[in-house]
C-alpha cells in the first residue's frame, strides 16, 4: 500500500490496527494498551517509507509526504527522478536503496536499545505533559505560515475532534 502515491502515512497506519483490530480473537484489550495496536502500525509504517520512494525514485511522483520532501531535494541537486535517473544514475539510485535498508536496521537495533529509557517516558504525569504537549502544538501549527488563522483552525479541528469523541465517532476517519 505504501506504493500508491499519496496513500503512505496515517492511511495504511489506520488500515493496518484496523487489520489488527478485525483478525483479534479478543478484541476487547484494542485501545487499552493491547501491543498489538502498537506493532501492526508502526511496522506498516517502516515498510510505508520504503514503498513510499517506488513511486518517488521511478516516476518522480511523491509517494508520502517525506518522499515529496525528498524529491524536492532531489529536483534541487539537479537530478530528475524517473526512468532516465536509473539509467544515468544507477549508482545514486542503489546508494539511495541501500542506505533506507541500513537506516531501518539500525532503527531497529536503536529502537530495542533504547526502549525501556523510552518507554519510561509514560511514567511523567499528564498534569506536567499536557502543557508541554499543547504548546509544541500551537507553535507547530502556527510556525508553518505564521498566521493567527492557523491558530483559529487548529482550535476548530479540536473541538470538532473533542464532539467526535463525546459522541463516540471515529476522530481517524474525520
Amino acid at each position: 500500500m505504501g506504493t500508491i502515491p499519496g496513500l503512505a502515512g496515517s492511511v495504511v497506519d489506520w488500515l493496518t490496527y484496523g487489520h489488527a483490530v478485525q483478525s483479534a480473537k479478543d478484541k476487547s484489550q484494542f485501545g487499552k494498551g493491547d501491543i498489538r495496536g502498537v506493532i501492526a502500525p508502526e511496522s506498516a509504517n517502516n515498510a510505508c517509507a520504503c514503498g513510499a520512494m517506488v513511486p518517488t525514485l521511478l516516476f518522480g511522483i511523491p509517494g508520502s509526504g517525506t518522499a515529496a520532501v525528498f524529491l524536492g531535494g532531489l529536483l534541487l541537486l539537479g537530478l530528475q527522478p524517473g526512468v532516465s535517473m536509473l539509467e544515468t544514475n544507477l549508482d545514486l539510485t542503489y546508494t539511495i536503496i541501500w542506505s533506507l535498508a541500513l537506516a531501518n536496521i539500525l532503527g531497529a537495533a536503536l529502537c530495542l536499545g533504547l526502549a525501556r529509557p523510552v518507554a519510561s517516558l509514560t511514567r511523567v504525569p499528564f498534569v506536567i505533559l499536557a502543557p508541554l504537549i499543547t504548546i509544541l502544538i500551537l507553535f507547530a501549527a502556527y510556525q508553518a505560515t505564521r498566521s493567527l488563522g492557523d491558530l483559529v483552525a487548529l482550535g476548530i479541528i479540536g473541538a470538532i475532534g473533542v464532539l467526535f469523541k463525546q459522541a463516540n465517532w471515529s476522530r481517524p476517519a474525520f
